[in-house]
């Protein structure tokens, strides 16, 4: 059994986290491009790409950032989907 000091200290921690999270926009989030879940790959790499001005990997890889949380979300698991399709397309080697 969790001491009462303990028990605050769980509980500070589990606000100050709450807190950040929210902060950076993180599991708590309206859509990251609306109408996402009508988009072809290109369309998404696009938006990505438009929202973060980054390279289509990098920039796929914020907008999973933006929608992660709870990997069972869609949006999340469309974007990191993505990511790790873009992610395979580039690879070279053996690794």
């Amino acid at each position: 059994m969790l001491g009462a000091g303990k028990r605050i200290v769980q509980a500070q921690i589990r606000h100050m986290f709450s807190q950040t999270v929210e902060d950076i926009g993180v599991g708590n989030h309206d859509s990251v491009v609306k109408g996402w879940e009508g988009l072809a790959d290109g369309e998404a790499i696009e938006a990505a790409t438009h929202r973060h001005g980054k390279d289509p990997i990098t920039s796929v890889a914020y907008c999973a950032f933006e929608a992660s949380g709870n990997g069972e979300d869609p949006e999340y698991r469309f974007w990191f989907d993505l990511f790790l399709r873009l992610s395979k397309k580039d690879h070279v080697g053996w690794a």
